[in-house]
């Protein structure tokens, strides 16, 4: 287990701490409390204003810009106050606000109100309401807004629609006190009453789960999934990495009832029963966005890391150590790039000949990076002789593309010494990493010669980082588990996958494999429009009815009104489960020519319940 949480400030309130925000960068933190109040707290944790409800402040959640700050309180009401503490305006809920959540762009809020889960507008106007059997005390929002997740006391973790429809439900073994979900609704993480720390797939697939020592209450994830963080009534703090692995667990003294992180998992807001807020700095993820530059991180966390995941998987150890370096060189970290070629070198890690190219082009264009941000200083001298070992390193990689980008960068430097104009180029390799190969080269190139033992390691270690491309060509390995895990993967997140490829999944002789195929394609991105009628002829023909009503909301999810033929002949399909996604995906492509089909489509009952109608009926009010 690392040391990676370091504690930044803590600051004490007037009673027991309900909840917890901050924004993206945590230059603003909001804490509810058990004495009715709102406290607003500057990075450093210093009180900037506090606000006093009627009851008890048990959730809190500020917008994305930090100019509003919304409250939750056992009076029923939401309030949403200014960045200075403002009153804008209040809501009723009908019962105790115990959680709520807003969505980045700030279209819209949710709120954990009564038994139900209420949807508002920016300006608190009701927008829909989803009506459950308990109370509401977690709730998220995806990054991109188009999913909400509820947890609720009545054991179950609700994934619905950004307007309220059910996708699924999953049952923990107690009451889910708490939820969070990942950028693009790939993990969804619940804490439960049953002591576990849940974390699902975007289908609701449990992925794993972390006992703890008593009842959890707080959870928290990174943007990209990469930091999963849980504070539970054992009085501790769980940090941990992607696949579960506990990174650190953290005594705290106090129960943990309320808890936030920034996008990148850098700083994690916590408050606890013993009157507290704390913030903590997860030294282990990355300061800032990408894009965004930072002093270089703790190197020996990054080969901790990948020391770990190569003992656990070769094939995943040696794809993390160029996801890893790449994302380093990015934000300029060269000395923590410097180690980590350094570190590949002396234990070797099993590279293969060929596989070490990849290495030297890696060095050549660290170099390269150095001799650029070197000329940047004015140090041309040192500059000149960077990019000619990046050229030295590039020549062992026999890659001819970043030779001719080192020559050009010797060029923009003989330029700028006579002329002294700077040459808009470096500013281009600044942005653009080219190097010979990556991750997804390394575990396509091992697929090819692989046993269908060693296939399933590589898959494992393609899911685990989400590499679409060694999915994707295990799709056309002969029918078999590699397929199948390979279809069963791409179902799982957004990717811009080979679309050849998807198509033959989608008409592969394997029922599940057409399946799992079939959700992947609701998940492909940039699907061009002439291929909508072949998904809909396939769905048309598929003798499946998993099949048929995968494709059915993979249809939904391209929003491209050529599907509504085919989506008004599923809704005469046998299946019910068929006809409701059928109804389900009109809403949203939103196609006036579907509405004759909605009004006479056949009632029944999905697997969870959902009625067939009552979803004609709420496409219907969509499309009108």
């Amino acid at each position: 287990m690392s040391d990676a949480l370091k504690r930044l400030w803590e600051y004490k309130t007037g009673r027991d701490v309900c909840a917890v925000a901050l924004t993206p960068e945590a230059h603003f933190v909001a804490a509810g409390a058990e004495d009715g109040c709102v406290y607003a707290l500057s990075r450093d944790g210093q009180l900037l204003w506090k606000y006093e409800t009627e009851g008890w402040a048990r959730s809190v959640a500020i917008t994305a810009d930090g100019k509003c700050v919304l409250a939750g309180s056992s009076d029923h009401f939401v309030y949403a106050l200014s960045s200075v503490g403002e009153l804008l305006w209040k809501y009723d809920a009908e019962g105790r606000v115990l959680s709520l959540a807003v969505s980045p762009d700030g279209e819209y809020l949710v709120a954990g109100g009564g038994h139900a889960l209420h949807a508002l507008s920016p300006t608190g106007q009701l927008l829909w309401k989803y009506n459950v059997d308990a109370g509401v005390p977690g709730t998220a929002v995806s990054a991109d807004a188009e999913y909400v997740v509820a947890g609720t006391g009545d054991n179950f973790v609700h994934f619905m629609s950004r307007t309220g429809q059910l996708l699924w439900r999953y049952e923990a073994g107690d009451d889910v006190n708490a939820v969070a979900v990942s950028a693009d609704a790939d993990r969804v993480v619940a804490g439960s009453d049953d002591d576990f720390v849940h974390v699902l797939s975007r289908d609701g697939q449990l992925l794993w789960k972390h006992q703890t020592g008593d009842d959890v209450y707080a959870v928290a994830i990174s943007a990209d999934g990469e930091y999963i963080m849980a504070g539970a009534d054992d009085r501790h703090l769980y940090l941990h990495g992607r696949g579960g692995r506990l990174l650190e667990r953290r005594q705290l003294g106090h129960l943990v009832r309320g808890m936030a992180a920034t996008p990148t998992g850098r700083h994690i807001a916590v408050g606890t029963w013993g009157r507290r807020v704390f913030l903590f700095e997860n030294l282990a993820a990355p300061e800032w966005l990408t894009g965004q530059r930072s002093t270089s991180p703790d190197s020996k966390r990054v080969i901790g890391r990948i020391r770990e995941a190569y003992i656990a998987n070769a094939h995943g150890g040696r794809a993390l150590w160029f996801e890893e370096f790449d994302r380093l060189l990015a934000h300029s970290h060269f000395d923590a790039c410097e180690e980590l070629l350094e570190e590949a070198r002396e234990e070797g890690y099993g590279f293969g000949t060929g596989e070490y190219r990849y290495l030297d082009s890696r060095e050549g264009a660290l170099w390269l990076r150095r001799g650029v941000a070197l000329q940047r200083e004015g140090e041309f001298a040192e500059a000149e002789e960077h990019y000619l070992r990046g050229m030295e390193a590039q020549k062992r990689a026999r890659y001819t593309i970043a030779q001719g980008e080192v020559q050009m960068a010797l060029h923009a430097l003989a330029e700028e010494m006579a002329t002294e104009q700077s040459d808009p180029f470096l500013d281009t390799i600044d942005r653009e990493l080219t190097v010979l190969g990556d991750s997804e080269t390394l575990l396509c190139g091992r697929l090819d010669a692989a046993g269908e033992e060693e296939c399933d390691s590589i898959l494992c270690a393609a899911v685990e980082l989400r590499l679409v491309r060694p999915l994707m060509e295990a799709l056309e390995r002969p029918a078999g588990r590699v397929t199948m895990m390979a279809a069963a993967a791409l179902a799982r997140f957004r990717h811009d996958g080979d679309q050849d490829r998807l198509l033959a999944g989608i008409q592969h002789q394997q029922w599940f494999t057409r399946w799992r195929s079939s959700e992947a394609v609701g998940w492909a991105e940039g699907l061009p429009p002439e291929l909508i009628p072949v998904i809909g002829s396939a769905l048309e023909n598929e003798p499946d009815p998993e099949a048929r009503h995968a494709l059915a909301l993979s249809l939904g999810r391209q929003k491209d009104r050529r599907a509504t033929p085919s989506l008004v002949m599923a809704l005469a399909d046998g299946d019910a489960d068929v006809r409701w996604a059928a109804a389900e995906a009109l809403s949203q492509a939103g196609d006036r020519q579907a509405l004759a089909g909605l009004r006479q489509a056949a009632d029944g009952n999905d697997f969870l319940g959902r009625s067939v109608r009552e979803a004609a009926r709420t496409a219907i009010g969509e499309i009108e």
